[in-house]
């Protein structure tokens, strides 16, 4: 007889979660709710004073399963620099018929592994506050034959860090397009005004390049060299980073080699 009422129970239980399932779909598949959830993130943007375009929308993922109480918005903000995120909202599935409860959050900090806004940003703030050491980069490189620039922005700093009481005051700047193109001596005065107070991560000067040709380890180490010898372009860890066209295979890798042991055509090397 137990048998029996368990199966009973067993069978309810399925039934329910295959209409939970089923109004979960057909909520996400509506139209009326991918533009209510766009709409959302538009509107807590403007909040923000920042304008966005609106893509996607869809469940939020834990790991191979889906999340119903979450939906997921990318969006694009029409600012520059551009940045790309994903904005999170609650879903109330105890709503008859199921209906948004609001903003989670609009991955603008740090949350959800995703690179932060704040983090670009600085980027953007970094590189503009060195802008007077491209031309000695520059200077070097037209003595190396087959060396140019792989990255727009040419200069890259990595682990640049903010602080968080400070990001209100970074995002107005954003949004009023002020951080577009800054002087080298506006970004300088915001470098002091808003970087991190921690000193866990020093802030990392890259000198991103591509080269024509093969590249060989001897090679590799004259560039270096004649980078080494720069003066005043960066008080922090200065790495070269070169992408060539092909590796010498015969060679150890040293400054190409990949977590597996293997070699590759992108050459790292850095000096303190």
């Amino acid at each position: 007889m137990r048998s029996i009422y368990l199966l009973v129970i067993i069978g309810l239980v399925s039934v329910l979660t295959a209409c939970q399932s089923k109004e979960a779909e057909q909520f996400i598949k509506q139209e009326s709710t991918v533009e209510e959830a766009q709409q959302l993130v538009e509107e807590a943007m403007r909040d923000k004073g920042l304008t966005v375009s609106v893509g996607k929308v869809q469940y939020d993922n834990i790991g191979k399963s889906i999340d119903t109480s979450r939906v997921v918005v990318d969006y694009e903000t029409k600012h520059d620099p551009v940045y790309k995120g994903r904005a999170f909202l609650h879903v109330d599935e105890e709503a008859k018929p199921r209906r948004f409860a609001g903003v989670d959050h609009l991955g603008l900090e740090r949350t959800e592994g995703l690179m932060t806004l704040g983090d670009v940003l600085m980027e953007r703030i970094s590189n503009a506050a060195h802008q007077s050491s491209v031309p000695k980069v520059d200077k070097v490189m037209k003595e190396i034959p087959g060396l140019s620039w792989e990255e727009s922005e040419k200069i890259v700093f990595n682990q640049v860090g903010y602080d968080q009481e400070m990001f209100p005051e970074l995002l107005r700047l954003y949004g009023e397009n002020r951080l577009e193109n800054p002087s080298e001596g506006e970004a300088k005065e915001w470098m002091e005004q808003f970087k991190g107070r921690s000193d866990n991560d020093e802030s990392e000067m890259w000198l991103p390049f591509e080269y024509s040709g093969e590249m060989t380890n001897a090679q590799f180490e004259t560039i270096l060299e004649q980078f080494s010898g720069l003066e005043d372009l960066w008080e922090g860890p200065l790495y070269v980073r070169i992408t060539a066209d092909r590796f010498d295979k015969s060679e150890d890798p040293i400054y190409n080699k990949y977590s597996n042991g293997m070699g590759s055509n992108v050459f790292i090397g850095g000096f303190e």
